[in-house]
């Protein structure tokens, strides 16, 4: 059928089927005039609310040192490596849960076997409270060779249970320096940053070992550890370590940030690493090795891995001032690139990425400024901050205002964030409001203001549809000024309706020219079962277009009202269309290319 019949078709189709509308068919002279306003972007503002904040128990306790989240956001677990209750610098652990009422301590305080262990250097929690507890000068097995202590939870007991200890394999080694687990605790990296301490060699090299789940809270270590060959000594590999599942494969980023560039002492480099999920074999290096450009740079101090990206802290990279720290992300594509720009502090000695957490698959960052002053003279309150990347200027936006601690709290020098970026922890290890240095971890939570976009109605018959996923789809509620009882569907005939489902099309009365704005996560593609003959359908929260691969309809030929009928080639959001197929079947609502 070609165009001019199908439009003579569509002016017959029209005066045919509309008896529950014939009343008020004279509203289709009406002059009608609409636009589509393009609102800011506004998926990249949030308002950011500290929900709690808790203080380590006693003076001395470095409470906050070392954070996780669990991916869901439920858990929080907080190490006091320094914490002297049960002996002096056993360290003490402490999780809890995320509830109406705040942080709600889960289970028993966890303290370190003996004096100076600092257990609760590192630690780290998955979504059914597994955690994993560094403490680096642990003797147990070897003179301050370090020690990670694996516990699982009984709910039924509110207990953790110690499931498997994990022992250095050399004295004076500090195993459990640093570690980090994938989000659903397939693989766990340990680092032993003075490894090969007064052994022939370079000394101090430092070394990564992962392992794998064997059971529930038990993990086998791989076939190889990750070694580097240093160039210079004490260049502390594994000072930060980040842990990552990609499909079948187990991907590991470790950093030595003492290492030497060239002639550039102190630059770090970043070394990134890939096995399979059995990490039956020896350890692949993917890529070259990221380095630093300043000498004394600490390239490497803080890493986090989230859906395939990389955010590496250095924090005394020299910006405007000395020692201002930065942040870059990178991904790898064949060769490294890097996302977005560099962002940096501000301050001399802010230390802009003491430490960093990447979460929702790369797209959100949270970076924290240990050394941040927010008050001179007063120094070292320290700061986080979170950034969104924005697809259309392809660069991280700052949401929010800085969270900033107490003078001299060093808030930052622990981040983490759940999977979706909305829940944060911080800690403030030397906060001493309460008692000196007892520190204190600040709970987070973001709420990202809804996609919103607006569309201009004219008083009589519109077509119309909900771009956007509505929380009540009372169409009187959606529509404030729309005539009631005026709702139609059509499905080869006209049905009264009382709500709107986004991803149909429908026609309704307006009883004034007015203006709808939509809040909510925008429609995205979906898929249409469209009858033989005329058929109205519905737009996506967005620009959008027909596919067809079975060439049902014509793509071209959609046809809008306004004040007659017009063939377009775009659908607009919020409002609904015609189309004409030559048989029953299925087609898609997709987003319209771009210009």
């Amino acid at each position: 059928m070609n165009s001019t019949n199908r439009l003579r078709s569509f002016s017959s189709f029209v005066l045919a089927n509309v008896s529950p509308i014939a009343s008020s068919l004279s509203v289709f002279a009406l002059a009608f005039a609409f636009l589509v306003v393009a609102l800011p972007n506004v998926s990249n503002v949030s308002a950011q609310t500290v929900v709690a904040t808790e203080y380590g128990p006693f003076a001395g306790s470095q409470f906050g040192t070392a954070i996780d989240i669990s991916p869901s956001g439920e858990y929080v677990i907080t190490g006091a490596p320094m914490d002297d209750f049960f002996g002096l610098d056993r360290g003490l652990v402490v999780v809890g849960r995320i509830t109406e009422n705040g942080l709600q301590q889960v289970g028993q305080p966890l303290a370190g076997a003996g004096n100076s262990d600092q257990f609760g250097y590192s630690v780290a929690i998955t979504d059914n409270a597994t955690i994993f507890i560094g403490s680096r000068f642990d003797d147990s097995a070897f003179t301050s060779g370090g020690s990670v202590s694996i516990y699982t939870y009984n709910e039924g007991t509110n207990t953790f249970v110690l499931s498997q200890k994990i022992d250095s394999q050399q004295d004076n080694e500090q195993f459990g320096w640093a570690l980090n687990t994938s989000d659903g605790g397939e693989a766990l990296a340990v680092s032993a940053v003075t490894y090969d301490y007064n052994v022939p060699g370079n000394g101090v090299t430092g070394i990564v070992r992962v392992y794998r789940r064997a059971g529930a809270g038990t993990y086998a270590e791989c076939e190889e550890a990750i070694e580097y060959e240093a160039t210079a000594t004490n260049v502390e590999f594994g000072s930060a370590v980040a842990v990552e599942r990609i499909g079948d494969e187990i991907k590991v980023a470790v950093s030595a940030p003492k290492e030497k560039v060239g002639e550039l002492n102190g630059a770090g480099i970043v070394e990134y690493y890939s096995n399979n999920l059995t990490c039956a074999g020896p350890w692949s290096k993917v890529g070259t090795t990221l380095m630093g450009a300043q000498e004394f740079q600490d390239f490497g101090s803080s890493l986090s891995l989230s859906g395939g990206l990389l955010a590496v802290g250095s924090r005394k990279y020299n910006a405007t001032e000395d020692d201002a720290g930065s942040v870059q992300v990178f991904q790898f594509n064949g060769a490294w690139q890097q996302v977005g720009s560099t962002l940096t502090g501000s301050q001399m000695q802010e230390y802009f990425g003491a430490d960093v957490a990447l979460a929702d698959n790369g797209s959100t960052l949270v970076v924290g400024a240990s050394q941040y002053n927010a008050e001179p003279p007063f120094v070292t309150h320290g700061k986080v901050e979170r950034y969104r990347f924005d697809g259309e200027a392809m660069d991280w936006v700052k949401t929010g205002t800085e969270v900033t601690g107490y003078r001299g709290s060093f808030l930052g020098t622990s981040v983490a964030a759940n999977s979706a970026g909305d829940d944060i922890v911080a800690g403030a290890p030397y906060d001493s409001e309460t008692n000196n240095d007892n520190g204190k971890i600040y709970y987070i939570t973001y709420e990202t203001a809804p996609d919103t976009l607006a569309q201009t109605y004219s008083e009589g018959w519109n077509l119309v549809s909900l771009p956007v996923q509505f929380a009540h789809n009372d169409y009187a509620e959606v529509f404030p000024f729309s005539v009631p009882a005026t709702l139609y569907s059509f499905d080869g005939a006209y049905s009264l309706e009382d709500v709107l489902t986004p991803g149909i099309g429908y026609w309704v009365t307006m009883s004034q020219d007015g203006a709808v704005v939509f809040s909510g996560d925008p429609v995205g593609s979906f898929q249409v079962n469209l009858m033989d003959g005329w058929n109205i359908i519905a737009s996506m929260g967005e620009a959008s277009v027909v596919e067809d691969p079975n060439d049902l309809v014509n793509e071209q030929e959609l046809y809008s009202f306004d004040g007659g009928y017009q063939i377009v080639e775009v659908m607009e959001p919020g409002r609904a269309y015609w189309i004409y197929s030559e048989g029953a079947g299925v087609i898609s609502v997709v987003p319209a290319p771009a210009p």
